[in-house]
């Protein structure tokens, strides 16, 4: 029995025609919602260059530990590095030195001498009423993120400066 060509081209063309359509709106869909999220970063990063000492932008982290915090780092026209902390409606900035903060790596080695098995690590600021929820003391915090055993997640802050553990749960 011979199959009729004819037949299944028109439904070849559909099956594809609605594959490519069905792409092309996924696409439309995920960059309308990164879309926005990058104009909030660019904004804030744009925030940060005129509002603190950093003149030129070296990296960007997401800090959620006390609503959510662009994170910048950069260095000032004379070299010198810093970290500015972007959040709020309007925009605030809080700007430290990075020299004297620790080190994403050294943090990373504090966790696992813990017991953690690291996930993710965000650096963030933490204002008198965020220090005050959390009940701590310090105001610029290495959030870490991991497992202490099977199904068993824990954040624990560090002080950015000291690397006292300063609260866990």
């Amino acid at each position: 029995m011979a199959v009729n060509s004819r037949s299944w081209k028109p439904w070849l063309v559909v099956g594809a025609l609605v594959v490519v359509l069905a792409a092309a709106a996924t696409g439309l869909a995920l960059w309308n919602n990164l879309d926005s999220e990058w104009q909030v970063e660019a904004a804030a990063a744009q925030y940060a260059l005129d509002n603190s000492p950093i003149s030129k932008i070296t990296g960007h982290d997401v800090f959620t530990g006390a609503d959510a915090q662009e994170v910048f780092y950069g260095t000032d026209p004379f070299g010198r590095p810093w970290v500015s902390f972007v959040y709020g409606t309007p925009f605030t900035v809080h700007s430290v030195p990075a020299q004297g903060l620790l080190t994403k790596q050294r943090v990373l080695e504090l966790a696992k001498a813990r017991g953690l098995k690291v996930g993710a690590a965000h650096l963030g600021f933490l204002d008198a009423a965020a220090q005050q929820r959390l009940g701590v003391q310090t105001d610029v915090v290495w959030e870490v993120y991991g497992q202490t055993g099977p199904n068993q997640t824990q954040y624990v802050y560090f002080d950015a400066r000291t690397g006292k553990e300063v609260q866990s749960y």
